[in-house]
């Protein structure tokens, strides 16, 4: 739904079904702007940045951080499109005239690639990727913390240990979440259990020829670097990391089997990162950014 860009929009999560991962998001204006207008929101903009910059974020990996340090950069009076991952509100996009939609200098949020085919200049994409395991992990202890969360109450209700969340098969989020978001059918359009690995190589050659720069959780601060240094934001961070429960266990406080049953139901999501972790260190040489000692 769309909105002005502000320094701040409201956070995406949780995933939900039906209304998408984020419900709530403010209403939409529905006017196209004049001519006039657009040169005003893009004189609002910083000078060099790209227009369209597309933020495609997927859920439980630190994007609600990322998206912050993505609005620190930007001036009041930008115009900014927030998906939330629903059909219908993809569909209110999509039907907007061609002008209303080329309006926008930020797309973000829960956006499969491919929404640059809707507007008329390149966009650009960034994004930022996890450890599946650890999103895994993240995702089970943010549902069981958050009643309002879709699956709050048959998860917490019938009182799902990680292991049998992780192998119940309840929704496409703990399905290969990364491939599905990174390939052009909506996330939901494709059955639990039918990512394949033509989605997977996809999933690939978009991630290396159409995101410009990406970033890895595990790799924050130097992520924020890459993002810097692409786009000659300043690295500073954010004050805190956003979204973020720290009472769950870390990995190594998992049992093994479990970790295995993560990796498996999450196959080519594993790959993918394997695949994502070389990647980024070749970004890194690219753009002249030096790896962190704590974090390389």
């Amino acid at each position: 739904m769309a909105e002005a860009a502000t320094e701040t929009l409201p956070k995406l999560d949780p995933v939900g079904p039906a209304a998408g991962p984020d419900a709530g998001a403010p209403a939409e204006s529905g006017d196209v702007p004049t001519e006039a207008e657009v040169e005003e929101q893009r004189a609002a903009r910083v000078v060099g940045y790209p227009r369209p910059l597309v933020f495609l974020h997927i859920p439980k990996a630190a994007g609600t951080t990322l998206q912050s340090f993505i609005m620190q950069h930007y001036r009041k009076g930008v115009r900014a499109y927030r998906f939330t991952g629903s059909r219908e509100q993809l569909e209110k996009f999509r039907t907007m005239p061609q002008a209303q939609r080329d309006s926008f200098d930020l797309l973000l949020g829960h956006v499969n690639y491919g929404i640059h085919e809707l507007v008329s200049a390149p966009a650009t994409y960034l994004t930022m990727l996890r450890d599946p395991v650890e999103r895994i992990i993240s995702h089970y202890y943010f549902i069981l913390a958050h009643p309002e969360h879709y699956l709050h109450t048959y998860v917490a209700g019938r009182g799902y240990t990680l292991h049998e969340y992780a192998t119940a098969g309840l929704n496409q989020e703990g399905d290969n979440n990364h491939v599905r978001w990174l390939t052009p059918r909506l996330h939901t359009e494709v059955p639990l259990g039918q990512v394949t690995r033509g989605m997977l190589e996809e999933a690939k050659w978009n991630l290396a020829n159409g995101v410009s720069v990406f970033g890895l959780a595990e790799r924050f601060t130097d992520s924020l670097r890459c993002f810097a240094a692409a786009f000659g934001w300043d690295p500073v961070p954010p004050r805190k990391r956003l979204n973020v429960n720290r009472a769950r266990p870390k990995q190594d406080q998992v049992a093994p089997e479990t970790i295995e049953a993560i990796r498996d139901s999450n196959r080519y999501d594993v790959e993918l990162h394997e695949y994502a972790k070389a990647l980024f260190e070749e970004q890194m040489v690219r753009l002249s950014v030096r790896p962190l000692k704590s974090e390389g």
